[in-house]
């Protein structure tokens, strides 16, 4: 029987075969590009505009972020007052800060409940892969200046709530000022 004052280090010793597995496939160039091009296309873009939590803008003014085309057309109605798709009127209204990404809300669905066992390329230990397709949308305050993200979040995460069935996630991705 293995003594406790060695436990982690036979615990670590699992891992030998992945790292060395790991060590292979960073210095095998010719494994890395295997499914270049071969995935689905991006969809398109559109450009939103939010009213940021963190940050004070002039009257007016709002922040520009983006959002997948398909996802913002199956959630607008729900992120209503937070995030528009329709730009000021003044194109000096909307400001594009290189420091700062907005709140997202991001949806993931399509979710196995109990998950798939695969096995790492990488690595070739296995794990186990639930799928799923993610967006994400941004939003900021609606029309209470004192919101908080977490309050618009939930209001946000029950609205979309109803729209969806099956197994799904929807996950708060904070302002990053």
């Amino acid at each position: 029987m293995a003594s406790r004052r060695y436990s982690r280090i036979l615990q670590a010793a699992r891992y030998y075969a992945a790292i060395d597995n790991y060590i292979n496939y960073v210095k095998d160039a010719s494994r890395h590009s295997t499914n270049i091009g071969s995935g689905d296309p991006r969809p398109e873009s559109i450009k939103l505009y939010v009213k940021p939590f963190g940050r004070s803008l002039a009257t007016g003014q709002l922040i520009e972020a983006s959002a997948s085309a398909p996802a913002w057309n199956t959630y607008s109605a729900k992120f209503a007052n937070r995030t528009t798709a329709t730009p000021p009127g003044n194109a000096g209204l909307i400001i594009v800060p290189e420091d700062y990404k907005a709140a997202r809300v991001k949806i993931t669905t399509g979710k196995s409940a109990n998950g798939i066992v695969k096995t790492s390329r990488v690595t070739g230990m296995k794990y186990l892969s639930y799928g799923g397709k993610s967006t994400s949308i941004p939003f900021g305050k609606g029309t209470d200046n004192a919101e908080t993200q977490e309050t618009a979040f939930l209001e946000l995460e029950t609205s979309i709530d109803d729209q969806l069935s099956g197994n799904y996630d929807i996950t708060l991705i904070r302002e990053k000022i």
